[in-house]
């Protein structure tokens, strides 16, 4: 299948059920990142890919200043709905991280693997415009799944996903199987079935492309871009290993060094 950068309406359909499907691990995944953001003594972030605002009002609440964008309207509905639920101040607009202009920030995240949905092309520009909104020395924190690791036959069992959500008035299911080529193409296949009142189903199938990185590859594009990876770890803060880690976290700082005109 081939890749290409998913569009402003690719979450349409999931985003009034994300969370409920995705939101089981993010308290875990937020405590991480703030840590970090800590470490480096941050104190304003953009997220250029929030969503429905997981992180970026975990952050917010914690007492960081927070821009938010998101390309696809649906989802950020639901980042502002929450936002006005929990009395949050925190910015959120609709943006593209390859393009959108906010400022200067200490910090940048785009987080579970928002930069698999772009081509190499689109990763590369959006690398260069999340550069261009940090301050020189601002970091970058980011995660993607680890083509070795997904390359290794011996973990194909990581490839198939079989998630279930119960609510008040519906359950949810979801149903993936994915295969990944050397390419680093990662192709899912997707049932998903909402059941209300515990009568009415509805099936719908659907399917995607990510594009994922050894841990290598994306410290060369990075370094192209004026970013240097500083720290990478498995998505749960255990030591990174090229062959066992699944989900890689990555921290990258912008380079202090003012390029030189040619």
């Amino acid at each position: 299948m081939k890749h290409v950068s998913a569009g402003s309406n690719h979450y349409d359909y999931s985003a009034d059920k994300y969370d409920a499907i995705y939101d089981k691990n993010a308290e875990i995944d937020d405590a991480l990142i703030a840590n970090i953001l800590k470490q480096y003594k941050v104190k304003s972030i953009i997220d250029l890919s929030c969503g429905t605002g997981n992180q970026a009002l975990y952050l917010a609440r914690a007492g960081y200043e927070v821009s938010g964008a998101d390309i696809n309207q649906k989802m950020l509905n639901v980042a502002k709905r929450k936002a006005k639920k929990l009395k949050v101040d925190c910015n959120l607009f609709l943006g593209d991280m390859r393009t959108s202009k906010a400022g200067q920030f200490d910090a940048a995240i785009t987080i579970f693997n928002a930069v698999g949905h772009l081509t190499k092309a689109d990763f590369k520009k959006a690398m260069k415009n999340i550069g261009s909104n940090l301050r020189a020395g601002g970091i970058y924190v980011f995660d993607i799944f680890n083509l070795n690791y997904m390359l290794d036959k011996d973990n194909i069992t990581a490839l198939t996903i079989d998630q279930m959500a119960i609510e008040k008035t519906r359950t949810i299911r979801k149903i993936q199987h994915s295969t990944v080529d050397h390419k680093g193409v990662l192709a899912s296949h997707t049932i998903s079935i909402v059941t209300k009142d515990k009568t009415k189903s509805k099936t719908v199938h659907g399917s995607q492309t990510l594009q994922i990185y050894s841990a290598s590859e994306l410290e060369d594009m990075l370094a192209k871009c004026g970013l240097k990876i500083v720290k990478k770890c498995a998505i749960d803060g255990t030591r990174f290993s090229d062959k066992k880690t699944k989900h890689i976290l990555l921290v990258a700082k912008k380079d202090t060094k003012p390029k030189k005109s040619k």
